[in-house]
């Protein structure tokens, strides 16, 4: 019953970035976790918020190329 897979989808790897990256700010809240660690969980969050970027402009870029209308959506955050 596990979900060995092959290959690694999209959007597989995006929730595993995410997950870890979830895990690593639940551990920088920790209080007593000490300096050198701390900037450990801080530099390896980091590097998963860049891969969740990469992977979301990518994602992006498809759904813009799969568009039936064929034009252009603006998918900038709105404030």
């Amino acid at each position: 019953m596990g979900n060995v897979r092959k290959g690694k989808s999209a959007s597989s790897t995006f929730e595993e970035s995410l997950g870890k990256l979830e895990e690593l700010l639940g551990r920088l809240e920790d209080p007593s976790l000490p300096l050198g660690e701390l900037v450990q969980c801080y530099e390896d969050a980091r590097k998963h918020i860049q891969e969740c970027r990469r992977l979301l402009d990518e994602a992006e870029l498809k759904v813009k190329l799969l568009s039936k209308e064929g034009k252009e959506t603006d998918f900038s955050a709105e404030s």
